[in-house]
């Protein structure tokens, strides 16, 4: 059982590490895009992802 925890720990450590790459990734994408239209693009997926459901405000770092 203790090497089950571990496992399920590792993958839940693993996601976490993967979703904080797909933000900065976002972020930097915006940060960069020369495009107006491109910008608004990556700001509107952005927000898709990284928004809480229900959410009618949501805080961007854009």
């Amino acid at each position: 059982m203790k090497e089950d925890l571990k496992r399920a720990m590792k993958m839940l450590s693993t996601a976490l590490e993967m979703e904080e790459r797909r933000r900065t990734f976002y972020e930097h994408a915006v940060s960069i895009c020369k495009n107006d239209m491109g910008k608004e693009i990556f700001q509107i997926k952005y927000v898709a992802l990284f928004t809480i459901p229900g959410n009618s405000n949501p805080q961007t770092v854009f």
